[in-house]
């Protein structure tokens, strides 16, 4: 019977970098945070539009 062979290195498990890793995956968090803000500061912004034309619209200022 024949030796299993390893997995090609684009399989295996990622080697732990530290400090760095955990530097970034913060980052990266944070920055969908920020994002996820920027979605609704947007929608809310649009939506302030949209009523201010309907007033606008009516006469109203």
């Amino acid at each position: 019977m024949a030796a299993a062979r390893p997995w090609p290195k684009r399989f295996r498990e990622p080697e732990p970098m530290g400090q760095f890793t955990d530097l970034l995956q913060t980052c990266k968090t944070w920055m969908d945070r920020v994002l996820m803000v920027n979605v609704f500061v947007v929608m809310a912004g649009a939506l302030w539009f949209v009523v201010a034309v309907g007033f606008h619209s009516q006469g109203l200022e």
